[in-house]
């Protein structure tokens, strides 16, 4: 799964709503987010391949997705500054 994304959605329209997006996030630990519609909050678990044993697993509710898009988007600004 190297450099993928895999996504399902559970309607696919001009307004797309994504299910569960998974990508290998590290060598070996897979990333998986499934969003939980009823709750209006995205579980955040990281498994590794090797084993397939949930390492982590949390929830996210909106304003924790807020905050966790503004200090990847600081990282990444700083990393794309020094390039």
């Amino acid at each position: 799964m190297q450099n993928s994304v895999k996504i399902n959605y559970s309607e696919y329209s001009n307004n797309p709503i994504a299910q569960e997006i998974e990508f290998e996030l590290i060598k070996d630990i897979i990333l998986k987010l499934k969003y939980i519609e009823e709750k209006e909050e995205v579980i955040l678990s990281m498994a590794d391949t090797i084993t397939a044993n949930t390492e982590l697993e949390g929830t996210l509710d909106y304003e924790k997705i807020n905050v966790l898009i503004r200090a990847l988007s600081q990282l990444r600004n700083q990393i794309k500054e020094r390039r």
